[in-house]
């Protein structure tokens, strides 16, 4: 089985998992196998947050789709379609939360507008020309 069918495999098993009633789930818990089962899941879960994570971080740091699709072992295409969106929102996350630190640093100093001190902070996210 490639890479590419085996994380098809994976993410089917998940939908399928998710899509259990919490009644199979409560009951799932009496079975050691699926307990067991359960357990990887939660952990594949908790990877797939970090390796995401670790993706918006290499975007913030402009590293191109090409590069971390290399390392993923994956195409650029699929790295693309499989970690654009959720990097992007982690991204808008990332400079609202700047904004706010520039506006709270605004009013705590009394000044009548936000500097632009704060916008090479936000610049990481305003790029639309990547790769």
């Amino acid at each position: 089985m490639s890479p590419a069918e085996q994380e098809a495999y994976v993410a089917e098993s998940g939908r399928r998992l998710d899509a259990m009633p919490a009644e199979a789930l409560v009951e799932a818990d009496r079975l050691p196998d699926l307990r067991a089962l359960r357990a990887l899941i939660e952990e594949r879960d908790a990877l797939d947050q970090m390796i995401t994570a670790a993706v918006t971080l290499a975007r913030n740091r402009d590293r191109s789709w090409s590069e971390i699709a290399r390392v993923l072992g994956v195409t650029k295409q699929s790295a693309h379609a499989r970690y654009a969106d959720e990097t992007a929102w982690l991204q808008i996350e990332a400079a609202a939360k700047v904004w706010a630190l520039a506006v709270q640093h605004s009013l705590s100093a009394l000044a009548p507008l936000v500097g632009d001190e704060h916008l090479p902070q936000l610049a990481p996210w305003s790029s639309t020309e990547r790769s």
